[in-house]
């Protein structure tokens, strides 16, 4: 049996760790052994993992990465390498993805090194590039979560796109699925009337990581001069919650708005919405879109990143003009007034979801990578 660790940076929760998530149980578990490690003590999703049989482990290093005593660091991560003495170690995120390759010189019996990229968007700086550069020269395989994330990497990291394969971001069908019973319920507990209409959106409310809800709020406050009954649930947390909460208030919209905090029922929050909007800065490949599209619900998104990829304008969902709050309320008008359109764009989301963004099918690319010599 051949062991796998995953390791990331943190284990809360966001892109990286929700995909793995969908993936590990299409996995095969009779061959090899999945452990799970976290740099850092935040471990929001462990018990998540933990549920689905997998160990997980802590290396309680978020202090000396935060003083930047690299050489503790390394220390940790060799340590922890030499005692799992793992097969294969697959790097979600990028302090997780540096260390580990470069410990990998000074192990007793050096793994092959997969690195999954998700997201570099933030890490543009000189120190931050030369240390990706430097790690990929260690790294056996790459993925990208995105053809443009893998021509991003080839520009700021120097990384031959060639070396990189492109897999993007999927979700399992057959846990997101809509069930008429529990939107049923879900609108009961919201108190969402029989004929309104309800727009979700999710993402962390963060600062660097912008997710534009300020954009999917103003375009609330334009449609609701035109159309009254409608709701919009935003999902997350973050620092930005409490400019979210200011401009809310200004704009009269406490009975429009809903902030829900994190949620990990998102099957149930996605099924009391009857449009999905991202008005996201920056999207490599949102896996919140895909969840999306998985319940049949029509999206409404930023042109940005690898999100043409995943969205055909006009068939499966629609772009906005980004950070244009005036266009984002002019599309999601278009599917208020036109039901039958919200319908059959959400079929076709779905089945695409299906074909193109099934974890089954990663799975299956995955397994192959493994299974590499």
């Amino acid at each position: 049996m051949k062991k796998i660790i995953h390791f990331f940076d943190v284990l809360t929760m966001g892109g990286a760790q929700t995909q793995l998530l969908s993936v590990l149980p299409y996995l095969d578990k009779k061959d090899y052994e999945h452990i799970i490690c976290s740099l850092t003590d935040k471990m929001d999703m462990a018990k998540e993992f933990e549920g689905m049989g997998f160990k997980v482990k802590n290396l309680d290093l978020q202090n000396e990465l935060k003083s930047k005593k690299w050489a503790k660091v390394a220390r940790g991560v060799t340590a922890m390498l030499n005692a799992e003495n793992a097969d294969i170690v697959e790097t979600h995120q990028m302090w997780s993805r540096i260390f580990t390759a470069l410990c990998g010189l000074w192990l007793h019996k050096k793994p092959r090194f997969i690195a999954v990229f998700q997201g570099e968007a933030y890490y543009r700086n000189f120190y931050y590039r030369a240390a990706n550069f430097i790690a990929s020269l260690f790294i056996d395989k790459m993925a990208s979560s995105s053809d443009y994330l893998r021509k991003w990497l080839g520009r700021y990291y120097l990384i031959p796109s060639k070396k990189i394969i492109v897999m993007h971001n999927t979700v399992s069908p057959e846990v997101l699925k809509p069930d008429p019973g529990r939107r049923e319920r879900g609108r009961n507990e919201f108190g969402i009337e029989k004929d309104a209409i309800a727009i979700v959106s999710t993402g962390i409310l963060g600062i660097r990581t912008n997710k534009g809800m300020e954009y999917c709020v103003d375009a609330i406050a334009i449609l609701k001069k035109r159309h009254k009954n409608i709701k919009l649930f935003i999902v997350g947390e973050g620092k930005r919650r409490a400019d979210l909460e200011r401009q809310i208030e200004t704009l009269g919209l406490k009975e429009a708005v809903i902030l829900l905090g994190l949620r990990r029922d998102i099957p149930y929050i996605l099924d009391i919405c009857d449009i999905f909007v991202s008005a996201s800065v920056y999207e490599s490949c949102s896996i919140a879109i895909i969840e999306a599209m998985a319940m049949e619900k029509p999206v409404v998104a930023s042109p940005v990143g690898g999100m043409p990829e995943i969205i055909k304008d006009g068939f499966n969902g629609f772009f906005a003009k980004l950070c244009d709050a005036q266009d984002f309320a002019r599309v999601i008008e278009r599917l208020i007034v036109d039901k039958e359109l919200r319908f059959k764009m959400g079929k076709l989301a779905r089945e695409d979801v299906q074909k193109r963004f099934n974890s089954a099918g990663y799975a299956r690319r995955l397994q192959s990578i493994y299974e590499e010599h």
